[in-house]
């Protein structure tokens, strides 16, 4: 159940960083470029127990999280100085994520908040 709970949280996947376009003292604010593809954009499907988790993270800055196919959570993303970060659809604050380049077979080693290590594949 820790797994899945893990995945789960890591689909939120993986909420998007909240805030505005300022970037607080000290830190690097990080351009958005509308006309091409964020790079931590596309579908990636993991799982733990016999439950399939599905994070779809769309090049328009927002995400859809689903296990076995219902909808558990959506919200926006952006890839920043923190990783890939999360604002879940009425929750408050985000959840960033270090995810690592997809190995060639797809799979994608993504660290939570917490330091939890989660193997996902990126299917597109």
């Amino acid at each position: 159940m820790k797994k899945l709970i893990a995945v789960a949280a890591l689909t939120l996947t993986l909420a998007a960083c909240g805030g505005g376009d300022e970037a607080a003292e000290g830190e690097v604010a990080v351009a958005a470029d509308t006309d091409t593809p964020a790079g931590s954009a596309g579908t990636y499907v993991g799982g733990a127990e016999g439950a399939e988790v599905t994070s779809v993270l769309n090049t328009d800055g927002t995400f859809t999280d689903t296990l076995n196919g219902e909808v558990i959570r959506s919200g926006t993303w952006e890839d920043n100085i923190r990783g890939t970060c999360f604002v879940e659809e009425g929750v408050e604050g985000e959840a960033c994520y270090n995810m690592a380049v997809p190995a060639a077979d797809g799979t994608v080693e993504v660290t939570g908040p917490d330091g939890t290590k989660t193997t996902m594949k990126k299917t597109v």
